[in-house]
C-alpha cells in the first residue's frame, strides 16, 4: 500500500470529497492548500494526479459538488467567481462551464395593429430561453425604438413576463427587446411594429378568382395594401426615390367560404421600367417565402407562393416587402391567396413610381 500522491505538501491534511469513477478516471474535490476545494482527476500513478482546473483562480476555490455522470459526461456545480454557482461539463478533452446566457428561440413575427388599438400585449419568454440550472426567469428590456412616434411602451416588463405596446401614430418600428439572465449575460432580438391607417370599405378593392380552368369570375373578398416610405404612414399608392426604403403592408379581408381554409398567400408585380421604350418591356416579378423577388413568366401554375400552407383567417395580414428600387419604373402590386385546388383569388392593390 503506498500513497499515490502528497497532494497537500507537508504535514496539513488534504480531505477528499466525493469519489467518482468516469472513464476509469477518479474524479474528487479537495484543497491542495495553493487552490483552495477544486475537483482533481487521478488515474492511479502520481504523474496522472492532478488538478483538473483551477475553476476559481487563487485559494478561495470554486468548491465543486452535485456531481452527476450522464452519456459519460461529469456534470457538476462550481462557482467561479463570475457567474456564481453554475452547472460545468468535463467532456474528456476540457472542462467548461454550461454557458448560462440566455439564447434566441426564434424571431419575433412582425407585430401589425390598426389605428386606434390603445395598447398590445406580448410575451417576450416565448421568443428567448437560458439553461436549465437558471431557476429564476430572466428579465426583459426595450433597449431601442426606432421610431417612438409609431410605439412607445412600459421599458420594464412585469413579473407576468408582459411587454404592454402603445400605439400611436400611423407607421413602422423597430424594437430592439433584451433578455437577461442573473448573472447580467444578455441577448437581443429584434420585433417589427406596424401601426396600419383605418382603411375604410370604399378603400378595399373587391378581388377576383382565377379558377384552374383559367376562367375569371367575381370573388366577395376584399384586399387592401400599402406602401410606407421610410416607416412613414401608409399608402396604396406613392412616387419614392431609389434612395428610399419602402415597405409593403397588405391586409385581406377574405371571402366568408374560404375562411379557416388552408392556403398560400401570393405576392405579385407588373414592373414597367422607365422611360417605356419599345425595348423596355414589362416584367412579371413574384415574391417567394424568403421575401425574394424573383422573375415570372406570368402562369399561375408558375406562381410561387410568398407564405405557404397557412389557415386563413377572416382578416389576414401580411408583412409583404421592404426594400429600395433599383432602376426607376412604375410596379403595379397584385395581392391574394391561392387554395388547395390552385384557385387563385386577387387584386392590384397598390402602384408606385420610382424616379
Amino acid at each position: 500500500t503506498t500513497m499515490v500522491k502528497d497532494i497537500n505538501q507537508g504535514n496539513q491534511r488534504a480531505n477528499f470529497h466525493p469519489f467518482i469513477v468516469v472513464n476509469n478516471q477518479l474524479y474528487f474535490v479537495t484543497d491542495d492548500g495553493i487552490h483552495g476545494e477544486e475537483l482533481w482527476v487521478s488515474d492511479g500513478t502520481e504523474a496522472g494526479t492532478k488538478l483538473v482546473k483551477d475553476i476559481y483562480p487563487g485559494s478561495r476555490g470554486s468548491s465543486p459538488a452535485d456531481f452527476t455522470i450522464v452519456d459519460n459526461q461529469l456534470y457538476f456545480s462550481a462557482d467561479d467567481g463570475i457567474h456564481g454557482n453554475e452547472l460545468w461539463v468535463i467532456d474528456n478533452t476540457s472542462v467548461e462551464p454550461i454557458n448560462p446566457a440566455p439564447t434566441v428561440i426564434a424571431a419575433f413575427p412582425a407585430l401589425v395593429v390598426d389605428y386606434g388599438v390603445t395598447s398590445q400585449t406580448i410575451k417576450p419568454s416565448t421568443y428567448f430561453t437560458t439553461t436549465e440550472n437558471l431557476v429564476e426567469p430572466l428579465t426583459y428590456s426595450v433597449v431601442n425604438n426606432s421610431n417612438p412616434t409609431v410605439v412607445s411602451l412600459n421599458n420594464l416588463i412585469a413579473s407576468d413576463d408582459n411587454l404592454t405596446l402603445l400605439p400611436g401614430k400611423v407607421g413602422l418600428s423597430t424594437l430592439t427587446i433584451q433578455a437577461q439572465d442573473r448573472q447580467e449575460m444578455t441577448v437581443t432580438n429584434a420585433l417589427r411594429v406596424a401601426v396600419l391607417p383605418e382603411v375604410s370599405a370604399q378603400e378595399m378593392q373587391l378581388g377576383q378568382m382565377i379558377l384552374p380552368t383559367g376562367e375569371i369570375r367575381p370573388s366577395t373578398a376584399q384586399f387592401w395594401c400599402g406602401w410606407s416610405i421610410n416607416a412613414q404612414g401608409f399608402s396604396p399608392a406613392a412616387q419614392v426615390t431609389l434612395t428610399d426604403t419602402v415597405t409593403a403592408l397588405g391586409k385581406i379581408q377574405v371571402a366568408p367560404e374560404d375562411s379557416g381554409k388552408k392556403a398560400d398567400i401570393v405576392m405579385y408585380a407588373i414592373y414597367f421600367p422607365l422611360p417605356a421604350t419599345t425595348t423596355n418591356l414589362p416584367q412579371y416579378l413574384m415574391l417567394d417565402t424568403q421575401g425574394q423577388v424573383l422573375l415570372w413568366d406570368g402562369k399561375a401554375e408558375n406562381l410561387v407562393p410568398f407564405q405557404s400552407n397557412i389557415v386563413l383567417e377572416p382578416v389576414q395580414i401580411v408583412y409583404a416587402y421592404q426594400g429600395q428600387l433599383t432602376v426607376p419604373a412604375k410596379v403595379e402590386v397584385y395581392l391574394g391567396y391561392r387554395l388547395e385546388d390552385g384557385t387563385i383569388i386577387s387584386s392590384q392593390v397598390m402602384d408606385l413610381i420610382a424616379k
